[in-house]
């Protein structure tokens, strides 16, 4: 059996007792993980704005195999078939085409 330890139980509304609380309570100092910032939220904005942009100047092909994989979520297989190429083909043009996206976003990052 396992041994009982003491619990200890405070009020989150409880002032919080250390020199950089400033008499701040509990709950005014635990971090709200689900809060995202407005810088946060300005940066993601940009690097879907940025991405979007960089998918329409694809060509027809690696376009749409982007589309059918990510927005129709069919699987490579199906995506082959519509283009009669071959599994390992699309297979190779979707990760020269993700590859690519990730270049540019890193050199756009860079500048």
């Amino acid at each position: 059996m396992e041994e009982a330890k003491p619990v200890c139980f405070i009020a989150i509304d409880q002032t919080a007792e250390n020199e950089d609380s400033e008499g701040a309570s509990l709950h005014e100092l635990i971090a709200d993980e689900s809060d995202v910032s407005v810088r946060d939220r300005i940066e993601k904005d940009e690097l879907m704005q940025l991405v979007a942009t960089r998918i329409s100047e694809l060509p027809d092909i690696p376009k749409k195999i982007l589309a059918m994989y990510y927005y129709e979520n069919m699987r490579l297989a199906e995506i082959a078939a519509v283009f009669s190429l071959t599994e390992s083909r699309i297979c190779q043009i979707h990760a020269q085409t993700v590859l690519g996206l990730r270049a540019y976003v890193t050199r756009m990052r860079n500048r």
